[in-house]
């Protein structure tokens, strides 16, 4: 009798800690895949993607310009969002550039 007796226990042990395990592996497997995990994933792949797509603009502009991209940190020039190289800090002008609404604005204002 003792033998089945702690053989039960062992059962039961192993079954509860074993679907414990399980249910906590579903868990974590559903939070990465869920709707949240995802964006949280995608988000972080797009900032990755970003970055390098700026450092391969910088690198190009440099190429073009003929001087290196390090040439231009060293100098305090950075791209600005508008893809404008400048000061650091610096806006860039809106003279003369033409958008979607230029021509509205010379109509109507």
């Amino acid at each position: 009798m003792p033998k089945r007796t702690r053989w039960l226990i062992t059962g039961v042990a192993l079954g509860a800690g074993g679907s414990l395990w399980a249910q906590r592996k579903a868990k974590t497997a559903a939070a990465h895949y869920g709707p949240a995990g995802l964006v949280e994933a995608t988000g972080r792949r797009l900032v990755a993607a970003l970055a390098d797509g700026r450092e391969a603009m910088r690198e190009r502009e440099a190429q073009l310009k003929g001087t290196s991209p390090d040439d231009d940190r060293r100098a305090g020039l950075r791209s600005t969002p508008g893809g404008h190289s400048g000061p650091a800090g610096a806006q860039p002008s809106r003279e003369g550039v033409a958008g979607p609404l230029s021509s509205f604005r010379r109509r109507n204002l």
